[in-house]
This record gives C-alpha cells, sequence and structure tokens, in this order.
C-alpha cells in the first residue's frame, strides 16, 4: 500500500472517530440513520407498486385481447375464461351455483391467423372421422379456425380450444376462406357489469334464463332493434336477450362452442325453470291456504245463522219436503215417458258428432326437394324428435313439413337453423330431449321423417304451426287438420 494510500485511509479514521461516531453526535447520527432508512424504504415500495402496476395492465391486456369460455360442472374458471352462470345482479338471487357455459370464443387475431371458414348452419366436430363417433363441440356458420391435416372426407381442424374432425365439404378453405374471412367479423356482446340477468323476452318481467357473469362473451343478432336490449345467441343456439346497460360491444371472429358447454348452458337452463317452478307452487299453495282459511271462516258464519233459525224454519221444511217429493214423482214419470220415446226413435237417430266446418283432412303429396345439408337434416330430426318423439311417423312427419313450410315462406328465417332458433317458436329447443339428440343423435324414425320430408314428401299441406289438441282453439283456425296428438293449423 502507497504511503499516499495510507494517509487518506489514516484521514478517514479521524474524521469517523471525530464528526460521526462520537457520542457527543449520537442523537443527530440517530436521526440521520432513520431518515435514510425512511427514504431506502419508500423508494422500495414504489418500485413494487409500478412493477404490479405493469404486471395487471398486461394481464387486463390479455384479458381484453381474447376471451376463452370454458365449461365444466363446478369448476371455477380462470380470468381468461367466460361463462360461470350464477344469479343476482339488480334483480331476485337466484341458486348461485356454479355452472360454466361456453358461449363463444372471441379473437381479434389478424385475418391470416385462420385458414378456415364454417359454411353450414351447424357443424359438428367429432372425435374421429366416423360420423359415428363422439361429438366434441359445434361450429355455427361463419365460425373459424386452422386446418391441421386432412383424412378422406374429413379434414381435422382446431378452433378455439377444441381440436377434431369435420366434414370437409362443410367449411371453406384457401382462397374462399381468405375471401370470406372479413365478412365473417361479428359484433358481440361482452358482459361488463359483475353479474347480469339473461332473460326469455327483452323485457324486466320476463322470465330469467339465466346469469351471465363479468367477461362474459354472446354473439349479438343484429337484426334485432330494441331500446335498451340486445338479441343474443347462446351456446345452444337459442336467443335470448340482456339489458344493453351491462354490456360493451366488439367486433372479433366467432370459433368452436365444446359440447360440454351446450349441456352446462341446459342444465343452467333447467335450474333456472325449476326454481322458477318451485316459486310458483309455493305462491299456489300460499294462495289455497288462504282461501281454505276464508272458506272455514265463512263456513263458521253460516253455521251460526243456520242454528238461529233452524227452529223457526222446521215448519217450512216439512212442507218443502213433501213438495220436493210430489215433484220428483212427477219428474219420474216425466223421464220415464222420454225414455220411452227415446227407445221408439233409436232406429232413426244419428249418434255420430259432426265434423266442424273448417276441419279438413289432409292428404301425403311430393313437392320439390329442398337440398338440405346433412347437418341441416341431422337438426331438423332432432327438433322433431323434441318436439314430437312420442307421436307416430305420420305425426312427425308432420312436425318437419311445418319446419319446412316456415323455412319456405321466408318469414323466420332463410336457413333451417333460423327457423328452428327464432324466439318464442319453437321451445322444445330449450329442452334436455334436444340436447341429447343434439349431442347423441335423434331416434331412426324422427330421422327418416326429417328426410322424407327434406325430399318432398308432405302430409299437411300449407300448415305452418301446430299445438297438442287439448290446448288447440280450433275456432279461431280458418282451418286445421288433427294427427295424432297434434293439431296443425
Amino acid at each position: 500500500m502507497s504511503r499516499k494510500t495510507k494517509y487518506k485511509l489514516r484521514k478517514l479514521h479521524t474524521v469517523l472517530v471525530r464528526d460521526i461516531f462520537n457520542s457527543r453526535y449520537i442523537v443527530r447520527n440517530t436521526l440521520v440513520l432513520m431518515i435514510l432508512a425512511t427514504i431506502c424504504g419508500i423508494t422500495a415500495t414504489a418500485a413494487n407498486s409500478a412493477s404490479d402496476r405493469k404486471k395487471n395492465s398486461v394481464e387486463a391486456e390479455t384479458v381484453s385481447d381474447s376471451y376463452i369460455i370454458m365449461a365444466a360442472e363446478d369448476e371455477i374458471l380462470d380470468p381468461e375464461s367466460i361463462s360461470v352462470l350464477r344469479t343476482e345482479f339488480t334483480e331476485p338471487d337466484m341458486d348461485k351455483a356454479a355452472v360454466n357455459v361456453q358461449s363463444v370464443t372471441m379473437s381479434d387475431m389478424p385475418d391470416a391467423a385462420y385458414d378456415f371458414v364454417t359454411d353450414a348452419d351447424s357443424l359438428n366436430i367429432r372425435a374421429k372421422a366416423d360420423p359415428e363417433s363422439e361429438i366434441l363441440g359445434r361450429l355455427m356458420k361463419d365460425a373459424v379456425g386452422n386446418v391441421q391435416g386432412e383424412d378422406g372426407e374429413w379434414t381435422l381442424i382446431s378452433s378455439g380450444e377444441i381440436s377434431g374432425y369435420v366434414k370437409t365439404e362443410y367449411i371453406l378453405t384457401g382462397e374462399n376462406a381468405a375471401e370470406r374471412l372479413e365478412d365473417c367479423k361479428k359484433n358481440l356482446a361482452v358482459v361488463t357489469a359483475s353479474e347480469v340477468n339473461v332473460r326469455a323476452e327483452a323485457s324486466t318481467d320476463s322470465d330469467i334464463l339465466l346469469l351471465a357473469k363479468q367477461g362474459d362473451t354472446f354473439v349479438i343478432d343484429d337484426t334485432f332493434s330494441g331500446s335498451g336490449w340486445n338479441r343474443i345467441r347462446l351456446a345452444d343456439g337459442a336467443y335470448a336477450y340482456i339489458s344493453s346497460e351491462y354490456i360493451r360491444i366488439q367486433a372479433g371472429y366467432e370459433e368452436a362452442v365444446s359440447i360440454d358447454s351446450i349441456n352446462a348452458l341446459q342444465k343452467a337452463k333447467e335450474a333456472a325453470a325449476d326454481k322458477l317452478e318451485l316459486e310458483e307452487e309455493k305462491k299456489d299453495a300460499k294462495e289455497k291456504s288462504e282461501e281454505k282459511d276464508q272458506q272455514s271462516d265463512d263456513k263458521k258464519n253460516e253455521q251460526k245463522k243456520d242454528d238461529k233459525s233452524s227452529t223457526k224454519n222446521s215448519d217450512k221444511k216439512d212442507e218443502k219436503n213433501s213438495t220436493q217429493n210430489s215433484d220428483k214423482k212427477t219428474e219420474q214419470n216425466a223421464a220415464s215417458d222420454k225414455k220411452t220415446e227415446q227407445a221408439d226413435n233409436s232406429d232413426t237417430k244419428d249418434n255420430e258428432t259432426p265434423a266442424k266446418d273448417n276441419q279438413v283432412t289432409t292428404s301425403t303429396t311430393s313437392r320439390g326437394g329442398f337440398g338440405l345439408s346433412d347437418e341441416d337434416i341431422t337438426l331438423l330430426a332432432c327438433i322433431v324428435y323434441a318436439e314430437s318423439g312420442s307421436e307416430s311417423y305420420e305425426g312427425q312427419l308432420a312436425v318437419a313439413n311445418v319446419v319446412l313450410n316456415r323455412l319456405q315462406s321466408g318469414r323466420w328465417g332463410s336457413t333451417v337453423s333460423d327457423v328452428i332458433y327464432a324466439p318464442s317458436q319453437f321451445t322444445a329447443v330449450n329442452t334436455n330431449a334436444f340436447t341429447k339428440a343434439m349431442a347423441n343423435g335423434p331416434s331412426g324414425t324422427s330421422l327418416s321423417a326429417a328426410q322424407a320430408a327434406a325430399a318432398g314428401t308432405n302430409n299437411i299441406g300449407g300448415f305452418m304451426s301446430f299445438r297438442p289438441v287439448k290446448n288447440a282453439k280450433t275456432d279461431s283456425y280458418s282451418s286445421y287438420t288433427i294427427i295424432g296428438n297434434h293439431c296443425f293449423f
């Protein structure tokens, strides 16, 4: 060590002993140390806070860029997932059993990121290149994804988080897909409130179908124009309504929906329906109890009046009984004479009830086929099964023709899917029977009826509505016919 360095060290030692570690300055030195420690602490806290804000910003950006909806019972989804159905917002509570339901996958990826577009109204994704294999999910019309490979008439695709096989003829690829992609962008409703009711109609008085959670995403039906409401499409293809106040609208692409999501949605709807039914039963029971109590009170009051007047009316009662007995004998004699007269006229009496003037008998005719895809025929068969699975073949054929008559009219839409899922029309789309048929396939009778109707076999003429015979108001129909347990008009 050089002499110069040694000198500097001795000088530093002298300064430290004299000015820093001298006991005379202990209070000052303590305050200085506390101030330095406070400054260091504040600096460290600020650095950590800035780091957290940056992390949260990245996470928030990720969530807004891609919403993936998962579906599995009794599972809590991560922040990037969409769709736990619960209850409550600003309206009456419902059970809060966690039910995860996929609506759509929304992605802001560029057009070039996708290389196929769905060209069918509804296309099943299967586990194998086999029409009998398990259904993993479903693609709605204009849903997008990527091609992974080919296997004969099948294409291996991925869309959202689902990978599987689809029939090649029902998707567009290559240049056809590229030309179509820009038109496939949809307006999507993203829920901004913590929880909001999804209703059957555009009214707060309408039934609650389910509750959507913040971040849930649904395809908007742009053909609906209701003040303060948006019509949205659910995972099972049915339509419902949500208040415009609690959503933001964002453009994006629709990807595949899992079959688990569709099943979970159905369970959520059934749970909501069961709760409403239970509430109605409780209400009816309460009204009956109140009515019974009122009747009991009325009966007691009447009994008191009877007790007071029983003595006064005893003579009148005897006289009345005597008169009644005399009248009764007279009536019996008249009845006997009438019976004899009926017996004499039995040969000429007509016992058959004449048909009403507006009831018609339809015959089976043939018209031009509708050129439906296999997927459309399957969808048609599923609604036939859900609406009339217990009816004869003729009854199921009639229901299939109601759907096709509506399709031909154009009033309910231009595709089989539009007609079947039209709001408040075929209510069986919300039943478990329809969901199971879509997942596992319809019955053989329903499929045969759908195929025959699609080929042009018609047994109801132009009728476009039907209902159970017991609920039919035939006097109000211009014409109708009855097949099985249904009245078609």
